[in-house]
């Protein structure tokens, strides 16, 4: 059988290696087809383990939130279920997966720890706004409520049996280089734009979290998924993650001002949260002006055939 004889091959191997090397070409192909499917299974069950790891760790966390609603927990809560979602981007199953009820507990995640940035940093500043801050911190009462009608465990258990149902692809290099070039090339599509709208700059977040945490997940558990995108530097990556989270941060800031502004009737507090708008607005421009720069150079640096799609 072919199994006995990739057995006794890899058994000469193991003993000596010029016998190995004396066995017929055809042995080698066995062994060699033979640790192929081999690490596609240990790649296929650490993604399945993965998965499932990560289900666990957001029903903890969401489990956690409530009810301090530390803005690390929530943190926590929403990097892993970013560290999911590219997962099953990758693998191409996202569609259907998260229930509706988690995702809607994921938004609401976004609004609170958007508004307890802001406080945040305007506590940091010492800026003396005390009707926006008041604000600030009744819109954030109001997102905990939401949390607290929307959270349920089922959600949850829910999610980890969608999860541990999964049927995964068979992975392949000629996929890997896919999935990083398709966000490539979207990443121009978004510079080539003259400006690009705030909005097509978020979706840019998520384009590089999700090579990112792919990038990550390849380091650990995936070598050859790790030599195939060795152009690809995590540090870079991480870097340009980071950049476009503080534009991120600075936008939502301003819209949450802008919201504030609408809904305040006293021209003196209004005029007194005047400078944090331009000061925000400034900040955000500068931000813009920097993330822009850095896309270019990492897209300039990644087009094909600096990354060919080949298997």
């Amino acid at each position: 059988m072919a199994i006995d004889r990739v057995l006794v091959a890899i058994k000469k191997f193991m003993v000596n290696d010029k016998a190995f090397l004396d066995n017929s070409l055809e042995d080698h192909k066995l062994v060699a087809r033979f640790l192929q499917n081999y690490l596609m299974i240990v790649m296929k069950s650490a993604l399945h383990d993965s998965i499932l790891q990560y289900g666990k760790e957001l029903k903890k966390y969401s489990h956690k939130i409530s009810p301090r609603f530390k803005a690390a927990t929530i943190h926590r809560f929403r990097t892993t279920t970013k560290k999911l979602r590219s997962l099953l981007h990758w693998q191409k199953i996202q569609k259907d997966i998260l229930p509706a009820s988690f995702v809607k507990m994921y938004h609401t995640s976004g609004e609170l720890r958007n508004a307890q940035i802001v406080l945040v940093g305007l506590n940091h500043d010492k800026i003396n706004l005390p009707d926006f801050m008041l604000w600030l911190a009744t819109f954030i009462s109001g997102k905990e409520m939401d949390w607290n009608e929307i959270y349920h465990k089922r959600t949850l258990q829910k999610l980890e049996q969608k999860l541990s149902r999964i049927k995964f692809q068979k992975p392949a290099g000629k996929a890997l280089r896919l999935f990083f070039s398709k966000r490539i090339y979207k990443l121009q599509a978004v510079l080539d734009l003259r400006p690009p709208a705030d909005d097509m700059l978020h979706e840019v977040r998520k384009m590089v979290k999700d090579m990112q945490y792919i990038k990550q997940w390849c380091g650990k558990n995936w070598v050859p998924g790790n030599n195939i995108t060795k152009k690809f530097s995590l540090l870079q990556l991480k870097k340009l993650g980071k950049l476009a989270g503080n534009y991120n941060d600075k936008r939502m800031g301003l819209i949450l001002i802008e919201v504030y502004l609408d809904e305040e009737k006293y021209e003196k507090a209004i005029k007194a949260t005047r400078p944090v708008q331009k000061k925000y607005e400034q900040q955000k421009a500068k931000l813009k002006k920097q993330l822009l720069g850095s896309l270019r150079q990492f897209c300039k640096r990644k087009r094909s055939p600096y990354f060919p799609a080949k298997n």
